[in-house]
This record gives structure tokens, C-alpha cells and sequence, in this order.
């Protein structure tokens, strides 16, 4: 660990020892250590001192001894001292949200920090808060944050607003964590692809909201302890004029398209491969091995995987997925037999918070069946990035009018995406399809330039791609429920940033094998979806 750090350190304070303070530049303190606290114990725990003095070290090392360095932990004496170093080696700062003990914080680094050296200063204020799939969306009150931010800056307070501006978590890289439910410490929670936050500026730019203008509260705050008159505001982003539908008229089941999607050849084994014993950081890995025609009404039971598993006999899919937050261990009883039993088994996000920072992606342990010591036979191996140029390359085929027809109804009501009521509430039409399938669509360049949002709210789970950008997930247990499309990634009619008069290109991959019953399809839309109280899937597209 401390190789790779000593070697991406070196690169990075390349690039900032010339924008350093005492250089002329802007840079005025180097923080090298986040909330080490949570997990280390640098007061009690020789190696954790090592560690933390190997950090000074290093970072002296490159940007010389009159830069200020420091760390940040939790608000408290208590994990400032677990997480830094006492005197003058290192800067202890804290951080906190509204509503916080700012005593207990500022007595905490008054403890920590030399005498007359010991400044208030909260690295990351939080204006919002991170959010997980399956809950609400966050809403913090502006007029709290504007009422303590001015408080903060009369009582000679430094803060750093986390977040000032929200943003998203495009591709594969929206994270997840362990434990934060305390009542629930092992449960892994996946956060959502937007990091929009609540903050003062949405992801998109615009002003946030919740009981009052956030970006404005956060202005008004600040330009009481101004010198002079604040900057002026930028022009808000534009957005795309009007609703625009998505009608997908290709597919591809994924199942068929193996050969096309794989990274190398197959990897065989007798037992599974983690995802980083195979070389893959992200995607999916396809596990298959022998059934010799068992399976019907059988209990499969897979005590580690990791993260969400799609069981397939013979290409089939045995709905529902396993999901690791709902706990383990995945148990499924297959409805049919066959010769292959095969696993598709999707990374959801590495954790970046709480317990489990070493969290290897696939199948930890052999699946077995229920009466059975195993699975004997020898596992094969797919590995299955999903990188665009070999989605972009499948056999698409077209889709004629009521191709899915067949596929069963799912008649349900979604409230922030969860069945409500049951089979007998009408209205809410979805189809199951038989596995995983790519859908594609083609749209003419699109009139009046502006951001816009890939509304998804009435599919299951999947991955999206505008334009050969990866998107990232959708979910319909929401709260999101439209992925963020910025305007450089979309082709218009008109001149400007992005491409002009080409096609747009939409491909989605749904991994649940849920779409609308109305037929496959989706809508650009102008505005972010989240906590959508009823989705009458069906109806409208």
C-alpha cells in the first residue's frame, strides 16, 4: 500500500509544489489524512504512528517544510487523537454539520494543535448528505445552513462547505458503504449515481432547494462577512426545451452476445475467481458450471457474493435477483433443470466508507445446493467489463412491433419504487423478460442545446449509455429515477459545445429483465427525478 502511495504522491505533489502559497500560488495547506480516526488508532497504536509520520514524511519530502499540513476527522477529541498526530507535525482540524457541537470540535483541536496554533477551521461542513438506493432523497434546510454558516463567520470560524457543489457519479464509479445504519452494522448499502447532495448547487448547477433557496442562503450568509460586493452569478445552464421520447427498435440478449462483450478468453478453474483474481475492477463476471440436468426445485444457496447475483439455468434467468444489501446468505429455488447452471454476478460499487474497505468483488465461496456439500464441477470464467466499443459492437437485432408481448405483466403501483398493494392493484404495467437484453435507439439531433435527464422510472435495474457515455446505473427503487445527460454529451441541431446534426444514441442494458408493457422505452426529460412518490409505469410512454 505505501508503494502506491509513495509513487502516486510523487506524480501528484509534482503538479502542486509549483501552486503552493510560498511559490505564488493558491494553494495554501495540503491535507494528507481523511477521518483516519473511524479506523486507525494513531495515539494507541504503533504502527498507526508510523504510518501517519510516514505520511509527513513523504509529503516533506516533495513540497518541502513550510507548507502546512493537515488532517481532518470526526468533530470530537476523541477521534482527533485517534486519527493525527499532537503538536506542531500536523495541523488537526475537524468537520461537523448544522446543529453540531462546535465546542466539543474546536476544544478537540485546541487539544490536539500548539498552543496560540490552533485555529477553528471545519475542513468539510456539510450543506446535504450522501443517499442510498431504496431511500429519500436528502433535503437539509437552507434556512438553518444560513442562519449557523453566519453565526460560524462572526465567531472567526473557517469553513469549507462539503458539498458547495453537487456532482455526479458517471460509469462505474459510484461507491457504497458499510455499517452507517447503526442498527444494521454489516449491511452494504449502495449509494445512488447522483451525488447532487442538496447542496447549494445542484448537480446540474442550478440553484438547490429544500425550505428555501440553498444557493441564495448560502450567499446572503456570506455576503454579510464580504469585503465588497460578492462575484456575479453565471448564466444558469440552459435545458432542452421539451420532452423528447426514446423509442428502443434493437435489442441483444446479453446471454447471446458473451463471445462479443468477454475480455480475453475464458478462465477455468475448480473453484470461483474473485473479480480481482481474474484482473477486472469493474462490470460484470459470467460463473458457469455442470448441473447434469438437476436444479428443479432445488435450494441454491451462495454465502459470499458479491454484490448482486442473476441466476440462469441454460440461459434462462430464475428472477428475482440476490442482492448482497438484503442481506445473506442468497438463497433462490430454481424453477427449471438443466446442463448449466450460470452466475452473473455485477460489481455495485467498492466501499468507501465503514467496515469492509477490503471488499473483493464476485463469488467468495463455492454455491452450493442445499443437501449438497457443492458444486463439484469445474467453473468457467467471463469476464465482462462492459466497455462501450464491445456494447456498441453487438449483433442488435431489430425489434418488431409486440416482440415482447409474450413476456408476463408484473401489475403493480411503485412508490418510491417498491410494489405497493400487491398483484391487484391495476394501473402500473410492467413485462418480465426470459434474461438480461440491450436495448438500442436512434434520435435525430435534438433543437435548443441545454442539459437534460435520461428518465428511467419505469425499467428495473441496468446500466445506461448516451452517446457512447456511460451514464452509470439506474434502479427502480429509487429515489433517483432519471440519470443526468449534460448537453456535451448530446448532438444538436444548432452550433456550440457537443456534436451537431448527428444522431443521439441510447443503449441500456436491463439487468432484471423489466420494461415498460406499454413497449421498450424511455424519455429525455428537462428536469432531475428524484423521490417520485407514484410511478404509474406504462401509462405515458
Amino acid at each position: 500500500y505505501m508503494t502506491a502511495v509513495r509513487s502516486w504522491w510523487a506524480e501528484l505533489f509534482s503538479r502542486v509544489q509549483p501552486l503552493l502559497l510560498e511559490e505564488g500560488g493558491p494553494i495554501a495547506m495540503v491535507q494528507i489524512e481523511n477521518e483516519y480516526g473511524g479506523y486507525g488508532n494513531v495515539h494507541g497504536v504503533p504502527e498507526d504512528e508510523q504510518y501517519m509520520r510516514e505520511l509527513v514524511g513523504i509529503a516533506r519530502e516533495h513540497l518541502g517544510e513550510a507548507v502546512v499540513l493537515y488532517t481532518v476527522d470526526f468533530g470530537e477529541y476523541a477521534a482527533m487523537r485517534r486519527g493525527s498526530l499532537p503538536g506542531d507535525i500536523v495541523l488537526t482540524a475537524g468537520d461537523c454539520g448544522p446543529g453540531a457541537n462546535y465546542e466539543r470540535l474546536y476544544l478537540g483541536q485546541r487539544l490536539m494543535n500548539p498552543k496560540g496554533l490552533s485555529p477553528q477551521f471545519i475542513v468539510e461542513w456539510y450543506t446535504g448528505w450522501l443517499v442510498h438506493y431504496g431511500e429519500e432523497m436528502v433535503e437539509t434546510s437552507a434556512v438553518q445552513i444560513k442562519d449557523e454558516l453566519d453565526e460560524l463567520l462572526s465567531d472567526g470560524t473557517s469553513v469549507s462547505l462539503y458539498m458547495g457543489h453537487g456532482g455526479s457519479n458517471f460509469g462505474w464509479s459510484s461507491g457504497a458503504n458499510v455499517g452507517l445504519d447503526k442498527t444494521q452494522p454489516f449491511m452494504y448499502q449502495m449509494d445512488v449515481q447522483s451525488y447532487d447532495y442538496n447542496a447549494p448547487l445542484s448537480e446540474s448547477g442550478d440553484h438547490g432547494q429544500s425550505d428555501a433557496d440553498k444557493y441564495l442562503s448560502v450567499q446572503a450568509a456570506l455576503a454579510k462577512h464580504a469585503d465588497g460586493a460578492l462575484p456575479a452569478e453565471p448564466p444558469a445552464n440552459p435545458k432542452i426545451l421539451q420532452e423528447v421520447p426514446v423509442t428502443f427498435t434493437e435489442m441483444a440478449l446479453l446471454m447471446d452476445s458473451i463471445d462479443l462483450l468477454r475480455d480475453g478468453a475464458p478462465v477455468t478453474a475448480d473453484a470461483p475467481l474473485t473479480m480481482e483474481q481474474l484482473g477486472q475492477a469493474y462490470g460484470l463476471v459470467l460463473y458457469t458450471t455442470p448441473l447434469g440436468g438437476a436444479g428443479e426445485g432445488q435450494q441454491l444457496i451462495m454465502d459470499k457474493a458479491r454484490d448482486r447475483v442473476t441466476v440462469m439455468v441454460d440461459d434462462k434467468a430464475q428472477w428475482p435477483t440476490l442482492d448482497r444489501g438484503n442481506g445473506l446468505p442468497h438463497t433462490l429455488r430454481l424453477a427449471s433443470s438443466g446442463a448449466r447452471l450460470q452466475l452473473l454476478v455485477e460489481n455495485e460499487g467498492r466501499t468507501n466508507f465503514g467496515r469492509d474497505l477490503v471488499d473483493p468483488k464476485g463469488l467468495l465461496r463455492t454455491p452450493r445446493l442445499l443437501g449438497r456439500a457443492g458444486l463439484d464441477g469445474a467453473w468457467t470464467m467471463h469476464r465482462l467489463p462492459l466497455r462501450y466499443q464491445e456494447v456498441a459492437a453487438l449483433g442488435y437485432e431489430p425489434l418488431p412491433a409486440g416482440a415482447l408481448a409474450r413476456a408476463p405483466l408484473l401489475q403493480q403501483r411503485l412508490r418510491l419504487g417498491r410494489p405497493v398493494g400487491g398483484e391487484q392493484e391495476q394501473g402500473a404495467q410492467q413485462q418480465q423478460l426470459p434474461s438480461p437484453a440491450f436495448f438500442r435507439a436512434e434520435l435525430p439531433p435534438l433543437a435548443g442545446r441545454g442539459d437534460a435527464w435520461l428518465d428511467t422510472s419505469c425499467w428495473g435495474r441496468g446500466v445506461a449509455w448516451v452517446n457512447g457515455f456511460h451514464l452509470g446505473r439506474y434502479w427502480a427503487v429509487g429515489p433517483q429515477q432519471a440519470l443526468y445527460v449534460p448537453a456535451a454529451v448530446l448532438s444538436f441541431s444548432a452550433p456550440g459545445d457537443g456534436d451537431v446534426g448527428m444522431v443521439n444514441e441510447v443503449v441500456v442494458l436491463e439487468m432484471d429483465g423489466v420494461v415498460p408493457a406499454a413497449g421498450p422505452a424511455m424519455r429525455l426529460v428537462n428536469a432531475p427525478m428524484f423521490n417520485s412518490t407514484e410511478v404509474l409505469c406504462g401509462a405515458g410512454l
